[in-house]
């Protein structure tokens, strides 16, 4: 079962990519590398936007962003203390 963000508007932008995607004539939106025939594939969105899309990405572009997300802030959020 799809998630909610994925049901019906996602389905069908995923339906009008997968040809062009599946022929080998897409670049990744994230690494801008060739999506090659066969490839795995997300649709993936625009970074903090969860609506907005970015376009096809390699499966592992998409999925490796919150590791990206940690490098990019190494440090930990300091804590507040609401009660004592």
């Amino acid at each position: 079962m799809a998630l909610p963000k994925y049901r019906y508007h996602h389905q069908q932008l995923r339906r009008r990519w997968a040809p062009l995607v599946r022929a080998g004539g897409v670049n990744c939106s994230r690494c801008h590398k060739p999506i090659l025939p066969g490839q795995p594939w997300d649709l993936g969105h625009v970074e903090g936007n969860p609506y907005q899309y970015a376009g096809p990405q390699h499966q592992h572009c998409n999925r490796n962003t919150s590791s990206e997300r940690a490098v990019a802030d190494p440090q930990p959020r300091p804590r507040t203390r609401w009660s004592q």
